[in-house]
This record gives C-alpha cells, sequence and structure tokens, in this order.
C-alpha cells in the first residue's frame, strides 16, 4: 500500500486480516512508525540508479504496538480529499 499520489487510491477496500509485519519504504522513519511497532530494521535500499526513488530506505516492520489496519485506515482518511 502506498501513501503517495494516486497509489493510494489503489489501497483494499476491506483490509481484514491481522498486520503483524509491515514493509516501510521511505527515506527517513516517521514518528507515527516509530512509536507503532517494537522491532523496526533497514532491510535495503533502492539500488537501481535509474530510480527515482534511487537510495530510498527499505524497513521491516515488526512487532506491532497497535491495531495496524486501524493505522493504515487512519492514513487513508487523511490522505483522501473525499
Amino acid at each position: 500500500m502506498c501513501f503517495s499520489e494516486s497509489f493510494l487510491y489503489w489501497a483494499p477496500d476491506l483490509l481484514d486480516h491481522e498486520i503483524r509485519e509491515f514493509i516501510y519504504v521511505n527515506d527517513e522513519l516517521g514518528e507515527d512508525i516509530q512509536l507503532g511497532f517494537g522491532n523496526i530494521k533497514e532491510i535495503g535500499r533502492i539500488r537501481n540508479v535509474n530510480a527515482r526513488e534511487y537510495g530510498t530506505r527499505v524497513y521491516l516492520c515488526r512487532q506491532p504496538k497497535g491495531d495496524v489496519r486501524a493505522f493504515l485506515k487512519g492514513r487513508i482518511a487523511e490522505e483522501t480529499p473525499f
């Protein structure tokens, strides 16, 4: 799931499974991600020199401290204008 630009509109309408692991791709960890997971590890970076996101970090987030589905639904609501 991506919260950037029009990718947000591709988010599933129904998040009906418990989410225990979360892959987060961003230049830096936001406070919401840091506070939401007990174990966060950088597992890579975008290495394709032709990619717009070249150098962007990839994190594996585990041990959620709350309901990840509620977090995702809240972020979708924040980002969608209607």
